[in-house]
């Protein structure tokens, strides 16, 4: 389910539950009322078939006295109860007919609503995607030729010096676009096509053997735990699992201290697979986790503060790491504590495939 297709169930829900709560509460007081009525009735025809003083005399008939029967009384109480009875059922079958046709109204009147939202972020998104295609050639060849005169013998170290600076630049408008493309793509083609049985461990231990040389720089060690599993299949897509894998392990250095330990920790559990990365860096404050995974968010913890020019992102990569998840029936969440450190938990449920 998309995103607009959950705001829209939680909106017609919404829409359906304050329909139900006035439905229900004005039926509820249309129903007392009557019942007040109904009993006061009752009560005083009981006392007039009862002949009580001060009250109309019973009608006599072929000059013969009309008399009750012995059990008037629970006669006069069993129609009471019949016609409250009856009052009820129909007021709640009203109430029900109500929900339900409100319910279908509710579903179509917030999808009206929704509709120019999602064509204004339909338009938002694709000229993203636009301007990330425009500008992925012009930057590969600037990158490219800053590269070669970086190569050139006879400039000067002031100048190798600033177009370094540049060429960092560079770099870093190059991975934006890059991240824009793949998360367009993650969006535009949610659940992978062409799955196939991913093992977990396979994939854990490539993207280990790829963000070592990163980890090194900053004396980091990368660890992995797998205890005695085995095969822990996904169905999905290899190279974008392995994707995620690698934003976790590159979040997870770039905060981590320096000397310290990164654990990525794989397991299973019946109909349940779980991948996790654990760091002992600065953490993430309360208040940033539950938006750590939008669009380029940036926390102002000191996450961020502590992180150099190499080494700061867009906040673009959590964001795809989620989509890409989300494409494959998964859920990503974190746990952190300021200056303790953070973990990334991955979970599959029900999209396993038991190859051994």
């Amino acid at each position: 389910m998309n995103t607009f297709s959950s705001a829209r169930v939680k909106l017609t829900v919404w829409y359906t539950l304050v329909l139900a709560v006035i439905s229900i509460g004005l039926s509820s007081l249309y129903y007392l009322r009557t019942l007040q009525i109904i009993e006061i009735q009752y009560h005083q025809l009981n006392r007039r078939l009862s002949g009580q003083p001060g009250q109309m005399k019973v009608p006599r008939q072929s000059s013969q006295e009309w008399t009750l029967p012995e059990n008037h009384q629970e006669i006069l109480s069993s129609e009471f109860n019949s016609i409250r009875s009856e009052l009820f059922q129909k007021i709640l079958t009203i109430n029900l007919l109500i929900i339900i046709a409100g319910a279908g109204g509710s579903l179509i009147l917030s999808g009206k609503t929704l509709h120019p939202i999602k064509l204004a972020l339909d338009k938002q998104k694709q000229f993203v995607t636009d301007a990330a295609h425009e500008l992925k050639t012009p930057l590969t060849a600037l990158q490219t030729s800053i590269e070669v005169n970086l190569m050139d013998k006879k400039i000067n170290q002031d100048t190798k010096r600033v177009l370094k600076e540049n060429l960092e630049d560079v770099a870093q408008l190059n991975s934006l676009t890059t991240r824009l493309l793949q998360l367009s793509h993650a969006e535009e083609n949610g659940l992978p096509r062409n799955r196939k049985a991913v093992d977990l461990l396979v994939i854990s231990e490539l993207a280990l053997k790829k963000m070592r040389p990163v980890a090194s720089k900053k004396n980091i060690k990368l660890k992995i735990d797998t205890g005695k599993c085995k095969n822990i299949n996904v169905l999905g897509d290899e190279e974008s699992l392995l994707e995620v894998i690698i934003i976790l392990l590159d979040n997870a250095i770039k905060y981590s201290k320096k000397n310290s330990d990164i654990i990525l920790k794989t397991s299973r559990q019946k109909n349940t697979r779980m991948i996790e990365v654990s760091d002992h860096g600065v953490g993430i404050a309360k208040k940033d986790i539950d938006k750590i995974f939008d669009r380029f968010y940036q926390s102002d913890t000191s996450r961020h503060k502590n992180s150099d020019k190499q080494t700061g992102g867009y906040g673009l990569g959590l964001a795809l790491a989620k989509q890409i998840i989300e494409n494959h029936g998964g859920k990503i969440d974190a746990d952190s504590q300021l200056g303790k450190g953070s973990v990334f938990r991955i979970k599959f449920v029900n999209n396993v495939n038991d190859y051994k």
